[in-house]
């Protein structure tokens, strides 16, 4: 007869600030590095993303690196950014991080992270209010000569070094 030993949550060690900073820190590091793949891996598939209501179902390292602009615009990487946990004696953060024992939220409860046996891992995420509406300025209709081609647009980028051109 053999025992099969199962890894409940009450089993896993409880989530402590420091853990949650740790992870803060190593996911800012990652993106800051542009490293994707590594973000990629810190999070526990099948993410769940808000947008405004609209669930958007993320199911694999790959599907986040196709939706990363969706999923990681520069609104969530300043929120996770200016999260903190609270220290006496030092400026307020602008975003707490609230720590429970099976894992953290960051960016004012936007992103939430749990603990599994596998470590710290974002499990779901709230993109911000409004979300869409200034990112990288209107749709830029791009025109090509004779109808084929290639064409030249200069000028300033917008948030984050993007634009949007709609090709017909």
């Amino acid at each position: 007869v053999s025992v099969a030993t199962l890894t409940s949550a009450a089993q896993v060690k409880p989530v402590q600030p420091n853990d949650a900073e740790r992870f803060r820190v190593q996911l800012l590091d990652s993106f800051a590095r542009g490293d994707r793949t590594a973000v990629a891996a810190m999070v526990r598939y099948r993410l769940i993303v808000d947008a405004g209501g609209l669930t958007v179902p993320v199911t694999s390292p790959a599907s986040l690196l196709q939706m990363w602009d969706v999923v990681f615009p520069p609104e969530v990487r300043c929120m996770i950014e200016q999260s903190a946990i609270p220290r006496q004696g030092q400026p307020a953060p602008k975003y707490a991080i609230s720590v429970d024992s099976t894992g953290a939220f960051f960016g004012d409860g936007r992103v939430r992270v749990d603990r599994g046996a596998d470590g710290l891992k974002i499990t779901r995420l709230v993109l911000p209010r409004g979300y869409g509406s200034g990112l990288a300025g209107k749709p830029k209709k791009v025109l090509f000569r004779w109808g084929k081609g290639e064409t030249t647009y200069r000028g300033r980028l917008s948030a984050d070094n993007v634009d949007v051109y709609l090709v017909q």
